[in-house]
């Protein structure tokens, strides 16, 4: 089963992916929040904890 399952980004991966994504939707303060969540949650679903890209988005929207 663990075979099929897409594998879990690293803090690190997950910091570099979130960053990309919001530059590429336009994403530029805290307003875009929900935006950019919902497009890491559709795009990264079981790669990305919604925990800790909530924690990364907030840090680099502020």
């Amino acid at each position: 089963v663990e075979a099929y399952l897409p594998k879990a980004m690293d803090e690190a991966q997950a910091r570099e992916t979130i960053r990309a994504l919001a530059a590429e939707i336009g994403a530029a303060g805290k307003k875009d929040m929900g935006r950019l969540m919902k497009e890491v949650t559709t795009r990264y679903r079981g790669q990305i904890d919604g925990k800790l890209a909530s924690s990364i988005a907030g840090e680099l929207l502020a």
